[in-house]
């Protein structure tokens, strides 16, 4: 009976330091990964655009203003390269961001009562901008950006001249303008990162006197709907 006693006591006695000891092999050691929002990255995108411009024909031979809204719209693609960085015990990411699309707007509109067929078109964008974004989880940033764009713009008038005849005329021009928008970009892991964003491109206006004496306005303002897929070096 007192050997019984004696070995429960035993068993008693080392039943904390057994279950501290299983306690602390249980536990996992910490893990402490790559921040994922520092560093320079190269990227793919894709999406949408919509020219809300057009031409405006002032004071034409009839004496009318014209609303040539050729509003073209098309898909886009290309390329962007950036630098983020996120600020040391905070959860802000600042950056910076080139890109570079392809575009494939297109549009046109019939007046052939006072100037005639207008169409115009949009083949290239780009720009550079500054990123700022806070985490909202972290592998979640919303951002806004804003900077500087560039785009191609062609613009053409079957215009009507005084004497009845009609006469073909083009306009291309590189425009630039102010770019704002933003967008919400998700870490898939410490290097790859998807993205979705809106980009506005508020494009300078070309002007000229067309042959039938009116003054034509052509504007550009295009809006972006895109998505994104980056590789952080």
């Amino acid at each position: 009976m007192k050997l019984l006693l004696a070995a429960v006591l035993a068993i008693a006695g080392c039943g904390p330091v057994i279950a501290a000891d299983l306690k602390l092999k249980a536990a996992p050691a910490p893990y402490v990964g790559e921040d994922p929002w520092n560093g320079f990255y190269l990227g793919i995108n894709g999406g949408y655009g919509i020219d809300r411009g057009g031409g405006k024909a002032c004071c034409t031979v009839q004496g009318l203003a014209v609303d040539l809204k050729t509003a073209p719209q098309g898909f886009i693609g290309g390329l962007q390269a950036g630098y983020m960085h996120h600020v040391p015990g905070s959860g802000f990411v600042l950056g910076i961001e080139a890109d570079g699309d392809i575009a494939t707007l297109d549009g046109s509109t019939n007046n052939p009562g006072f100037i005639g067929n207008a169409n115009s078109r949009n083949r290239w964008l780009a720009s550079l901008r500054g990123r700022a974004g806070y985490l909202l989880a972290p592998n979640a940033l919303a951002y806004i950006t804003g900077g500087w764009g560039w785009g191609s713009n062609e613009f053409g008038v079957n215009a009507v001249n005084a004497d009845g005849s009609v006469q073909t005329i083009d306009l291309k021009a590189t425009k630039s303008g102010a770019v704002l928008g933003g967008g919400l970009e998700v870490a898939l892991s410490s290097n790859w990162f998807a993205r979705a964003e809106y980009l506005h491109y508020f494009l300078n206006d070309m002007n000229m006197t067309m042959p039938s004496g009116a003054f034509l306005n052509v504007n550009d303002n295009v809006s972006v709907a895109r998505g994104g897929l980056n590789y952080k070096f």
